[in-house]
């Protein structure tokens, strides 16, 4: 299973390759700094799951999301380091967003956010990872 991180940290990164590796080895996370490039390998790969900044150094998480949903339905998460007004996060979710999460974040709470996402976009039961169904 192929995970997509756009991001321009690479601590962020750092941070969800550990949690992914030690959590869900499964999960092949790829990674892009820039929306961009991030979109090039949505195309290239077609990953299961895109995890999306909102803040990215060539465009805005926005912007990237809207254009993504011109080609793809892959399910998105929204990463931001900041509590966004209610109503920007509505945005998000409104342009095809699947879920919005803040930094810091647990990594088991995202894991089973990612679950549920999963379930929902492919309609079936997905292997946790613990390995039993979920």
């Amino acid at each position: 299973m192929k995970f997509l991180v756009i991001n321009d940290s690479s601590e962020i990164i750092d941070v969800l390759t550990l949690c992914f590796n030690l959590n869900w080895p499964e999960v092949e996370l790829l990674s892009a700094s820039e929306g961009g490039k991030g979109l090039e390998l949505v195309r290239q790969h077609a990953p299961e799951l895109v995890i999306l900044d909102v803040n990215l150094p060539d465009t805005n998480g926005l912007e990237v999301l809207q254009y993504l949903r011109s080609f793809s339905d892959v399910p998105v998460v929204m990463l931001s380091v900041s509590d966004e007004q209610d109503v920007d996060i509505c945005h998000y979710l409104e342009a095809g967003a699947a879920d919005y999460v803040v930094l810091p974040f647990s990594c088991m709470d995202l894991i089973e956010r990612i679950q549920v996402i999963l379930r929902r976009a492919h309609g079936r039961i997905l292997a946790t990872p613990s390995g039993t169904t979920a």
